[in-house]
């Protein structure tokens, strides 16, 4: 009876599926369209389907996992031209299906920036107090120290202020997704330590270099392991055993520089890690698109941790965007996660409401 009714409802869907947006931002060569219901991936990756004015080449098609949203790669597109992409062919997942309307087509730009507007890479003369050796997290040293660091330029999606931007059309949804009466639990024990610029490199062996940085590495002899001191060890024995993720942190303030560790150990030969990757934090340059980091994302974490402001750690804010997540999932890459989002995506903008 079940399926007798669902067969039902699928057969009495005749509306066509229609061009809710296009989108082309950052990368040159995508450009995302999103359907205002489930499409066919047949229809839907095929290049044939899709025509973009202004002598731009479709090269392929593919379709999310959300079973709306398709992808294109082109030839590259250029700001300041309005294109226009003309669909024919594609059709729902109805029984019988329904294709999409003849000279069904929407126009858009092509914007550099992630959110509207092309970043501008902004110069920032550091103000900040010196210190000639390294400098723990949880110390009145480094608050002084993290008070005077510009965490990429302040038009960076990180330090962008959402509080006035529309909630997203699913937002009910995406919060049901999670658990709307499920409790936040964010990290007090991602230790990281400040560096001077005069911190001497050393080579870290790193395992994964594919998608690693190259060193060398200024990491001292005296690098926090994530989970110290919460665990209540000594720092000698955290940084050699013990914990999962493992990761390891290093900021070089006045320079501006992050150097994030995954699974690192220090071994009686020297430093050792599973990965590696290195953010200059005064630019708004990305990884690599489907480039992992430490955090499986391709996402910094260091901009994520709630900052102490005192020494023992008794009051905390947010130094800009937090980065959340929940198990499971299907996978999406919108910017600025470079790799492996999960829905919610990794990059998803969030806003706390009151009540």
């Amino acid at each position: 009876m079940a399926l007798a009714v669902l067969l039902l409802l699928q057969s009495a869907d005749t509306a066509a599926p229609t061009i809710v947006s296009v989108t082309a931002r950052a990368e040159p060569t995508k450009v995302l369209v999103v359907f205002s219901k489930p499409i066919d991936p047949v229809s839907a990756e095929a290049a044939a389907n899709y025509a973009i004015d202004n002598g731009v080449k479709i090269e392929s098609a593919q379709r999310a996992i959300d079973l709306r949203s398709v992808t294109l790669t082109t030839t590259p597109l250029s700001e300041g031209i309005p294109y226009t992409l003309t669909v024919k062919n594609v059709h729902d997942c109805a029984m019988p299906p329904v294709a999409v309307a003849p000279g069904t087509l929407k126009t858009f730009p092509f914007v550099k920036g992630l959110f509207g507007a092309a970043p501008k890479e902004e110069s920032r003369a550091p103000r900040m107090p010196k210190y000639a050796k390294p400098v723990m997290f949880n110390t009145p040293e480094a608050d002084a120290i993290l008070g005077a660091l510009q965490v990429f330029p302040k038009n960076n999606p990180w330090n962008e202020d959402i509080s006035k931007r529309p909630v997203h059309p699913d937002s009910d949804k995406i919060v049901a997704s999670v658990g709307r009466d499920k409790g936040f639990r964010y990290n007090l024990d991602m230790a990281f330590i400040l560096v001077p610029a005069s911190q001497p490199r050393i080579d870290v062996k790193v395992k994964g270099t594919e998608e690693s940085d190259k060193g060398p590495y200024p990491v001292p002899d005296n690098a926090p392991i994530e989970g110290w001191p919460l665990d209540g060890k000594a720092l000698e024995v955290a940084q050699q055993s013990g914990g999962a993720d493992r990761h390891m942190l290093v900021v070089v303030a006045a320079n501006g520089m992050l150097y994030e560790f995954y699974q690192a150990f220090k071994r009686p030969s020297g430093w050792e890690a599973t990965g590696e990757a290195t953010w200059d934090l005064k630019t708004n340059k990305m990884r690599p698109r489907s480039w992992t980091s430490a955090d499986a994302a391709g996402l910094p974490i260091f901009p994520s941790l709630p900052a102490s402001r005192s020494a023992s750690g008794a009051s905390w804010t947010m130094r800009c965007g937090s980065r959340c997540s929940r198990p499971g999932g299907p996978s999406s890459i919108p910017p600025p996660t470079r790799r492996d989002a999960r829905i919610p995506p990794r990059s998803r903008r969030w806003a706390s409401a009151s009540g």
